[in-house]
């Protein structure tokens, strides 16, 4: 089936009767691993790719937050407490963090790392001697995957090129009148990361990687209808172009929402009102 196709058939929105929750991400073949995470397990070995994480809280009728990196990825999970996350191909250090919550109150938190060691490609410039312009950068690389090259820029044009540590270097003095200094750090695998320092104040750069995507639609058929018996295998996900592809696919009764409720309160609302307000409450 087309995605013109799925289009005419299906409405994306709201519905109380019949809501899927879909999650992406980009297309992969690879298989899922499980993992599961408790108070008194320590994870072994190396974790990549597609990973169905499972909590275990210690307690019965938990509601269970998990984080990683930083990122709240599942909110309120109820038994049995897991959430599919993507890792990506490499195996680099996440940090993730469990919130319980019991009934009473009562709250456990806890922190695991896994592949502790392996750090993400990343590079930091910062000045040396900055009278005499010398910078240096530092950097961050995938055990599996090393710096092939650091380069220094200047107005879209590479300045300097490093394939040795220490890298840093002094600028000229034609190329740093606008006292900024850009360095990009490139891996053999052809991963990239760049930093950026300016004498006339902070630049701040920021990447975001987005692990999934959740992605809410309601089954509405010709009729009007709303249906929560649709096969997985009519929906697909393109993004940009590219078909995703789906991690979980399920129904989601219980996801929190939003409502605005309009009264008439006009002139031929007078006799009417007071019916009306009864019906608001009792919505």
């Amino acid at each position: 089936m087309r995605a013109s196709q799925v289009l005419r058939n299906f409405k994306i929105g709201y519905s109380k009767l019949a809501f899927c929750s879909i999650l992406i991400a980009a297309a992969s073949q690879a298989s899922t691993t499980q993992l599961v995470l408790s108070r008194d397990s320590k994870p072994d070995g190396e974790i990549r790719g597609v990973v169905d994480l499972t909590i275990s809280p210690g307690f019965d009728d938990a509601h269970v937050n998990v984080i990683v990196d930083g990122q709240k990825l599942a909110d309120n999970l109820r038994s049995p407490y897991h959430v599919t996350v993507d890792f990506g191909p490499g195996a680099l250090e996440h940090k993730i963090t469990v919130i319980a919550y019991a009934p009473g109150n009562k709250k456990v938190q806890w922190s695991e790392t896994i592949n502790r060691g392996h750090l993400p490609l990343s590079v930091k410039v910062h000045d040396v001697d900055l009278a005499n312009r010398v910078f240096e950068a530092s950097v961050t690389t995938p055990a599996d995957d090393p710096v092939e090259k650091i380069e220094f820029w200047e107005n879209g044009k590479v300045i300097a090129s490093l394939t040795q540590p220490p890298y840093r270097f002094a600028i000229p003095a034609e190329n740093f009148q606008q006292q900024f200094v850009q360095v990009t750090a490139k891996t053999k695998s052809g991963d990239e990361a760049a930093d950026f320092w300016s004498g006339l104040g902070d630049v701040h750069a920021e990447s975001v990687e987005v692990r999934t995507v959740p992605l809410f639609v309601s089954v509405v058929d010709r009729n009007g209808v709303t249906h929560d018996d649709v096969d997985r295998s009519l929906f697909r996900v393109i993004d940009n172009g590219s078909e995703g592809t789906i991690l979980e696919f399920g129904k989601a009764f219980n996801q929190p929402i939003s409502i605005a409720l309009l009264i008439d309160a006009s002139a031929s609302m007078t006799y009417s009102m007071e019916e009306a307000t009864k019906a608001a409450l009792t919505f």
